[in-house]
């Protein structure tokens, strides 16, 4: 994606086109090009011909700023599809809190302030998969506000992150949506094309809304973990803004309060299980609203242990192979440069602290002395089981992820080594 917003990107513009298709999407002002030539006159629809037209030529403004959406999506939309979630969510409800807390967040959403731009961008995400994407950034944007206010963040900062969590997602409307669908496993070398949505999200909204720094900040900060493992830039600790992190946790919240499992506890444990990822502040208050859930845990809903088993042994494999695979390279004669040591420090370091999260949950008693945890079979811990494996998993797919992302190309050598690493941490067991 160009840095240069007057660039117009070719996946924002056809899915502006797509709209089409059930909204009058117009030219609220007159489109030039960057030298002064009448692309699009006010007034005018928005329609297929024209893409040709504007891609190619340099705007003198971003396309964003001249597109408006005839009934497009407005905050009362919003708050409808936010309390239809409310309704039909039980954790959402009781991370909302007594019905004043409840009523408060629903206020703070209804003072989010939207210009065409983000009328667009949110109206597109209305109109794909079904409304998922929709749905998921709105949840998102309430769970943010329910922490912020847990968190005793003052009436600008809540308002902040509620900004924030509703828009951290609109950097994906300038991707390719084959990188977007549902379900798909996406290789590392693809995921390059997903990992600057954060970056491309807090652009967009700095160069089009005269919202807050610190809103952008927040949207360009969604998928950074405190102990460095995050994307896009790997930022840690003091370098993450408290809003941030609030929209960073509520983000990896989303898909776990849409689970009709005991959806509380799992988000609890998967908070915990890599110490330094999440802010103590927020693993408390998650940890916190989890204890107070009204029915507790429904042991009914949890695997037995023999379910586990094969991905808990798969998942020990795997880490011995990495570590493996890291030791191999370290003395290998292709470890003569600081990077390629470097990059086999980093994944080392991560398999290690994956290894004393094993050790420090029931998980590492399953792979050592199985039998003694067939004797207990209390539901909290087959649920860790459950959670930590499935978890660590994707920690495992991360680091594949962060190697391409960061790693050089030197030469075909080096890089046919750590394909094998990456191979080895991505695969689908």
């Amino acid at each position: 994606m160009s840095e240069d917003l007057n660039t117009v990107n070719p996946h924002y513009l056809e899915r502006a086109i797509d709209l089409g298709e059930r909204y009058e999407v117009c030219a609220s002002e007159d489109i030039y090009d960057a030298n002064g030539m009448k692309l699009l006159a006010k007034g005018a629809t928005l329609a297929p011909g024209m893409q040709e037209r504007l891609i190619r030529h340099k705007l003198r403004k971003p396309l964003e700023t001249s597109l408006s959406v005839v009934d497009g999506v407005t905050i009362e939309v919003v708050l409808e599809v936010a309390k239809q979630l409310l309704d039909e969510l039980p954790p959402l409800q009781t991370c909302a809190g007594p019905a004043s807390a409840r009523n408060a967040s629903l206020e703070a959403t209804a003072r989010i302030g939207l210009n065409n731009s983000m009328t667009t961008l949110l109206t597109m995400s209305y109109k794909s998969e079904g409304q998922r994407h929709f749905k998921h950034t709105v949840l998102v944007g309430l769970i943010a506000t329910m922490l912020a206010t847990r968190a005793k963040l003052s009436h600008d900062d809540v308002l902040a992150v509620a900004h924030a969590g509703l828009l951290h997602d609109i950097g994906e409307m300038y991707l390719d949506p084959a990188y977007l669908k549902s379900g798909a496993h996406l290789k590392p070398e693809e995921w390059k094309h997903v990992v600057v949505h954060p970056k491309v999200g807090q652009m967009v909204l700095t160069e089009l809304t005269p919202y807050p720094v610190k809103v952008a900040r927040a949207v360009g900060e969604h998928h950074e973990r405190m102990d460095g493992s995050g994307y896009p830039h790997r930022y840690a600790n003091t370098q993450i803004s408290r809003e941030g992190s609030i929209v960073a946790t509520a983000e990896t919240l989303g898909g776990i309060f849409m689970r009709p499992d005991n959806p509380l506890q799992r988000a609890s444990l998967a908070l915990k299980i890599i110490p330094g990822e999440f802010t103590q502040e927020v693993v408390s208050i998650v940890s916190s609203i989890a204890q107070s859930a009204p029915d507790g845990l429904a042991a009914e809903n949890i695997r037995p242990l023999a379910d586990h088993a094969p991905r808990l042994n798969t998942l020990n494999q795997k880490l011995e192979s990495v570590l493996a695979q890291c030791d191999a390279i370290a003395v290998s004669p292709l470890a003569n440069t600081k990077s390629v040591l470097d990059a086999q420090q980093r994944v080392s370091d991560r398999i290690a602290v994956i290894k004393r999260s094993l050790a420090s949950s029931g998980v590492w008693a399953c792979l050592q002395e199985p039998q003694q945890v067939m004797d207990d079979m209390r539901p909290e811990i087959l649920l860790e089981l459950e959670v930590v494996s499935r978890e660590l998993e994707w920690r495992l797919r991360d680091i594949a992820r962060d190697l391409v992302l960061h790693f050089p190309k030197q030469n075909e050598e080096i890089s046919a080594v750590f394909a094998e690493l990456i191979e080895t941490l991505d695969k689908l067991d």
